[in-house]
């Protein structure tokens, strides 16, 4: 297993492409199938502009990729206007996160908006 790799950058839409890059690298890396890294660039976009909302996040979008010894993991986390309202997942997002990952949430807490997901490598038989 290796070290956390942290990407931090403005919370804006057109910035998260830079996310997806990165987890397509790491999984890559990882030795995740091709299948795999798509559902991992999916989830992440998916979870990244749900925390952005509809420009209700105030700093920038920090997010943490943990590999493990069976996947990886992947936070994010921006602060939002404390008049926002609750940031969730629509219908559509939950159904396409839960058919892509082992895991996911977001949840919201004081002035910030936080995700996290899990994705297990499909073992090769």
């Amino acid at each position: 297993m290796s070290e956390p790799v942290i990407l931090q950058f403005p919370a804006a839409p057109e910035r998260v492409q830079l996310a997806r890059l990165v987890v397509a690298g790491i999984a890559d890396g990882l030795g995740f199938d091709l299948d795999e890294i798509e559902d991992l660039r999916i989830a992440v976009d998916e979870l990244c502009f749900a925390l952005l909302g509809a420009g209700d996040a105030v700093g920038p979008l920090q997010l943490v990729y943990r590999p493990t010894d069976d996947g990886l993991v992947v936070e994010g986390e921006c602060r939002v206007d404390v008049g926002a309202g609750r940031v969730e997942l629509t219908e559509l997002s939950e159904a396409i996160l839960s058919s892509l990952t082992d895991e996911h949430e977001v949840t919201w807490a004081d002035s910030s908006a936080r995700f996290r997901l899990r994705k297990r490598r499909v073992e090769a038989s």
